[in-house]
């Protein structure tokens, strides 16, 4: 008899205890993850149609003022843009698709200026690389001249990060302020 209270003692005592321990599904409070905008292909179209038409008009002003002739700046913006055309939407994707932008306002956070220039600075990176050194063997290859290639070249470094920036972050912006709508779906 001693042993079968005891027994409902224990019982009763862990069966309260544990209850107490162990965390009600309705009382803890669940963190969700951040919703991210998913790569597409079409935004990604959108966002290299606006980035070149800015780098078109840069390159055509810089190329015909340093070749002194609107065709020859006119074939040196062409031809870049057909490689930037190639090398921006790809590099693109790939940030989209292996580090989504999360500064959205469905997040109900405000637009985080800091975090798209952050992340806009890592993707400058990663574009500038090949399309610098493209930039370079094509103006040398048409000028002939290290001169006129320095000189164009250093116009289209300090010029292109702007144009970069300034796509990338009212595209983040609109990211931010129409994903209001993605959420409330």
């Amino acid at each position: 008899m001693a042993l079968n209270a005891w027994v409902r003692v224990t019982t009763g005592a862990v069966v309260l205890g544990g209850s107490l321990l162990w965390p009600l599904s309705g009382m803890a409070q669940q963190e969700t993850a951040p919703v991210f905008a998913p790569a597409s292909i079409t935004h990604v179209i959108a966002k290299t149609v606006t980035q070149q038409l800015a780098a078109g008009s840069a390159f055509m002003t810089i190329f015909s003022l340093g070749t002194g002739s609107l065709v020859g700046g006119g074939a040196l913006t062409v031809g870049l843009i057909a490689v930037a055309s190639v090398w921006y939407p790809a590099n693109e994707f790939l940030w989209d698709y292996y580090s989504p932008n999360t500064n959205l306002r469905v997040n109900n956070e405000a637009f985080n200026t800091s975090s798209s220039l952050w992340r806009t600075t890592w993707k400058y990176l990663t574009f500038t690389t090949g399309t610098t050194t493209a930039r370079g063997v094509a103006l040398y290859a048409y000028t002939g001249s290290v001169y006129s290639t320095a000189t164009m070249a250093s116009a289209t470094l300090l010029i292109m990060p702007l144009v970069f920036y300034a796509n990338n972050t009212a595209w983040d912006w609109y990211d931010w302020y129409s994903s209001a709508a993605i959420g409330s779906k």
